[in-house]
């Protein structure tokens, strides 16, 4: 081999160890890409999540942006064109950052592997956040176990002839107050208990008639009456959905009916919320002649 040749075997050697390293650097581009926004997607689907969670357990939506700051072992180069983390704004890809390709690894404003950890620590601080909800959502699932939700009757048949407020006296002239929701069906038709409790009342009671109140959690109690039957005994455990009588047309009465009432204390409020039926379900129940 002559002199002259040896330059030209190295420049040749340099050169195809320099494509070597470009596709090496390119390959793992793409794989950085793909990676990030895989992460993203899973930020994405964490902050939605979280967001469900919080509007569940009754508190605000939280910032969707995390603050991150880097840790002091990160070491950052060109740390004049690099903001700190909770100011970068990621893009979508990561084929939109200015990073060139260059042998001496040098280039964009950020390096791939800094934006992976940004997104890396944004998904760390999400898992966290659902974490630290735990304590909240775990008293709200306990008070949803236990408050009244849901019909006290099922029926193809069933039917609203009164509401909760105002109404005309159905016994005589002027208007009254009415303190729950009157349900119409067959005559003994089964009456469920809409949350789970301890029966505090079991009997005839004045112009309710024959009558079943049951004590939940949280100041709720629940009431049901003008039954002709009494499935459940005073002091005993119910669960939801459980029978507890039969409609019927005892006490003050025009007619076989049942009259739900829901206390929170000593206060009766309206039990439409409380029923799980969408505004249109509601609707077609109602059937109120005056």
């Amino acid at each position: 081999m002559g002199v002259l040749s040896i330059p030209f075997a190295w420049a040749g050697s340099t050169w195809f160890a320099e494509q070597q390293r470009k596709a090496q650097y390119l390959e793992e581009r793409v794989a950085l890409q793909q990676r990030q926004q895989q992460l993203q997607i899973e930020q994405e689907q964490l902050q939605q999540e979280i967001d469900r969670l919080r509007e569940r357990a009754g508190l605000p939506k939280a910032n969707s942006t995390p603050n991150f700051k880097p840790s002091s072992s990160e070491n950052v180069e060109d740390s004049e064109n690099v903001e700190d983390s909770e100011n970068i704004k990621l893009p979508n890809s990561l084929s939109q950052l200015p990073t060139p390709y260059s042998p001496k690894g040098q280039g964009g404003a950020i390096e791939p592997d800094r934006l992976m950890q940004s997104t890396q620590s944004r998904l760390n601080s999400l898992w966290n956040q659902i974490r630290d909800l735990n304590p909240s959502l775990e008293a709200t699932l306990n008070k949803e176990e236990v408050i009244p939700q849901g019909m006290p009757m099922q029926g193809d048949d069933l039917i609203i002839t009164s509401l909760f407020g105002n109404r005309t006296n159905p016994f005589g002239y002027g208007t009254e107050v009415h303190n729950g929701v009157d349900f119409v069906d067959a005559y003994a038709s089964p009456v469920y208990a809409t949350a789970p409790g301890i029966v505090t009342g079991a009997g005839f009671d004045g112009g309710y008639g024959l009558v079943v109140t049951i004590n939940h959690s949280y100041g709720y109690t629940t009431l049901y009456a003008h039954l002709s039957g009494i499935a459940v005994k005073p002091d005993t455990r119910v669960k939801r959905g459980q029978l507890i009588g039969y409609l019927g047309n005892s006490g003050r009465s025009t007619g076989p009916h049942l009259h739900y009432s829901i206390y929170q204390g000593e206060k009766a409020i309206d039990p439409q919320s409380y029923l799980k039926l969408a505004p249109e379900e509601f609707q077609k129940l109602i059937n109120i002649q005056e």
